[in-house]
């Protein structure tokens, strides 16, 4: 299967009522993945639990990056105008763009998406703090909290949607008597 058969496919099984771990053993066996990989996979897709449980938090995230979208659109114009050259042009396109595909990424409930922007948005933040340091003004004063929403918001969800897996190592006996270890995965909710 691939990664997307895998996230759609353990995604029906959790709406059936099944946990993540039941997920993950029950697809196991057909995956045609390694178990550190499936269970990669299947860490990405938030539960149906998580996503009914955090999807304010979830749409506020969205708005913030669209209100982002809008802003950097505007920013993007003007930039344009002052310099229009192929490298503004670039930017002009470039950043609205990305922004419009993590909008989308989290619209469809893509958990790795998350730390992603939750790291960028860190980024701009540093930027946003550098620029209020050279240069203090009340007009940055809305940028910078809707940077440190979307970080705040992104980290927040990426721990609570898609927890890290517990990773351990058991003895078991293999068919022909030998004493082995093996990897056990435990994937929460």
């Amino acid at each position: 299967m691939t990664k997307k058969e895998l996230r759609r496919e353990s995604l029906r099984l959790m709406q059936e009522g099944k946990s993540k771990q039941e997920a993950f053993d029950s697809l196991l066996p057909a995956a045609g993945h390694t178990a550190d990989e499936l269970a990669d996979i299947i860490r990405f897709v938030p539960s149906p639990r998580a996503r009914e449980k955090y999807l304010p938090a979830h749409i506020i995230l969205i708005i913030a990056l669209v209100i982002t979208v809008l802003l950097k659109a505007l920013a993007a114009v003007e930039m344009f105008i002052e310099n229009s050259g192929v490298f503004t042009l670039l930017l002009i396109i470039l950043l609205p763009a990305l922004n419009v595909w993590f909008c989308y990424r989290l619209i469809t409930w893509q958990g790795s998406t998350y730390r992603v922007v939750g790291t960028l948005a860190l980024l701009s933040l540093l930027r946003v703090l550098a620029e209020c340091i050279r240069n203090p003004d009340i007009l940055l004063l809305p940028e910078l909290i809707l940077v440190l929403a979307v970080s705040i918001l992104s980290f927040f969800l990426g721990r609570h949607m898609v927890p890290p897996i517990t990773e351990t190592r058991e003895n078991y006996t293999d068919e022909l008597g030998r004493t082995r270890l093996r990897k056990k995965f435990t994937l929460p909710d």
